[in-house]
């Protein structure tokens, strides 16, 4: 009762009308001209949706499909115990009531996340913004309903609010059925779960002035280096192989491109872990030591039987493994220069740059939150070299709640928040039509790095023409501009009480 009070604020009630409004038009209109409106890989989940009890008895799926079908599979079940008819139009119509009801139970978990985290006016705008006013809310939610980016949406808020709660058995549960729906929830829950919540050393006061520990200078530098060859590497092994895990990655018309690429990443990977001052010796002791050898059998036990239960479930393996990922991060890394920065923009608005500007503080910050948050973080690094940014968004609550809190000390004005919402709204580009005449041919001819197929496909980094990149890079960089010269003239801030 004392949520339901909280929850109709004027401000409240205006983001959230915001959203229903642009949700209404999205959903009820263009879907992607492809496949009956089901589109590439949600034609084979409506499949699912509509063949999923007489299938899983008998050919089933393979482990790729099983780790996606908890939604399908519950539409299928309802549809079979009330009768109703199978077609395409009523399975749609099914979807997008489910993602419906995804959207609601995340804006509940959202609020009661800002009421714990006790969130002013302003950071709540913010926040709301960053994880609701984004293209794959607005925009691609409509456009390509059959997927299940919204659903591993909705869990990944579930847990950060179970995590900031100490439900850890919450936090495992939420993720057992993350694992049939988005296959890194499971493994980021028991983390979050199991991985000592006491803070870490990871960015310790007593040992910042250990900047020059030998092992420490030795792994930054390592990873400084092998990751930009390991994507070298992989490239020169697999470069061809552009449509299972890069499609736009071809050979370099000019060998400066390719290296520039590779400068970049490294200049991109010294930024990132330049932050890290830590005993490394120390902090694997200290994991350890928190952790407790419990704690490690229950996460491999639960891991364990979750596994067997996919494999026993599914019939054959996919060609998209662990082995594909990496392969397809390598590639996407080094397709253009750090064109997984621009993509992150366009795909999740200004917070992408807001964690670019506060990731000293964010890191500082997000220690005292222990070990399995450390986990996310990393995770979180290693998935943001992949321009195809939809890999990241559950991990949206853990970079945006920190970053509001962090933002706390900014003393920020409230037209700051609004002007945040408004950025985020447009460059979610709900407004933008895709379905142009001739579209459909393009998608059928797989003309999609040219347009008009590049309005559908220039929002994931890893498929975008150079002209597309060049342009969605200069938005990018203007924004940052924007924010970076406002901040230095105080444009966002509220004057310092004397």
């Amino acid at each position: 009762m004392k949520f339901i009070k909280t929850l109709f604020t004027q401000t409240r009630i205006i983001l959230i009308t915001l959203l229903t409004v642009i949700l209404l038009f999205t959903l009820t209109g263009e879907k992607v001209a492809r496949f009956e409106q089901s589109g590439w890989d949600g034609r084979e989940y409506r499949e699912m949706a509509q063949t999923f009890s007489e299938k899983i008895n008998g050919d089933s799926y393979n482990t790729y499909k099983i780790q996606r079908i908890l939604p399908f599979a519950l539409i299928n079940t309802i549809f079979n115990i009330f009768g109703w008819d199978k077609s395409n139009t009523q399975i749609m119509t099914a979807m997008i009531v489910l993602c419906i009801l995804a959207v609601i139970v995340s804006l509940i978990y959202f609020f009661k996340t800002s009421n714990t985290l006790q969130l002013d006016t302003t950071l709540e705008i913010i926040a709301f913004s960053a994880i609701f006013y984004n293209y794959p809310i607005l925009k691609h939610l409509g456009y390509y309903p059959f997927q299940t980016d919204i659903f591993a949406f909705m869990l990944g808020i579930m847990i950060f609010y179970f995590f900031i709660k100490r439900k850890k058995w919450l936090i495992v549960l939420t993720g057992i059925i993350g694992a049939f729906i988005w296959p890194t929830l499971l493994i980021t829950s028991l983390a979050l779960a199991f991985f000592s919540p006491k803070a870490s050393p990871l960015i310790c006061q007593k040992l910042l002035n250990r900047k020059n520990d030998i092992l420490l200078i030795l792994c930054k530098t390592g990873a400084m280096l092998i990751i930009p060859a390991l994507c070298l590497y992989l490239y020169l092994r697999h470069g061809d192989l552009k449509a299972l895990y890069a499609f736009n990655v071809a050979t370099y018309d000019h060998i400066y491109i390719l290296i520039l690429s590779l400068i970049a990443l490294s200049i991109y990977i010294y930024r990132t872990i330049k932050i890290f001052h830590f005993d490394i010796i120390y902090t694997i002791r200290d994991f350890f030591r928190q952790t407790g050898f419990s704690n490690f059998i229950l996460l491999i036990a639960i891991y364990s039987s979750v596994y067997i239960i996919i494999h026993l479930l599914a019939k054959g393996e996919s060609n998209f493994d662990l082995q594909a990922l990496i392969v397809q991060t390598s590639l996407r890394a080094i397709a253009k220069p750090i064109v997984f920065l621009e993509a992150h923009f366009i795909y999740f608005g200004p917070i992408a740059l807001l964690i670019i500007f506060l990731w000293k503080f964010y890191i500082s910050y997000i220690a005292k939150y222990g070990y399995g948050f450390i986990f996310i973080i990393f995770s979180l690094i290693i998935l943001s070299l992949n321009s195809e940014s939809r890999y990241m968004i559950t991990l949206l609550p853990f970079v945006s709640f920190p970053i509001c809190l962090i933002l706390e000390k900014y003393n920020l004005k409230k037209s700051a928040g609004w002007l945040f919402a408004f950025a985020s709204i447009i460059i979610s580009r709900f407004w933008l039509t895709i379905n142009v005449p001739s579209i459909e041919q393009e998608f059928i001819a797989e003309n999609f790095l040219e347009f008009p197929a590049q309005r559908y496909f220039m929002n994931s980094g890893s498929w975008q023409n150079w002209t597309t990149y060049f342009i969605f890079m200069t938005i990018t960089i203007i924004y940052a501009f924007l924010i970076w010269y406002g901040y230095r003239h105080r444009w966002y801030t509220r004057p310092q009480k004397k």
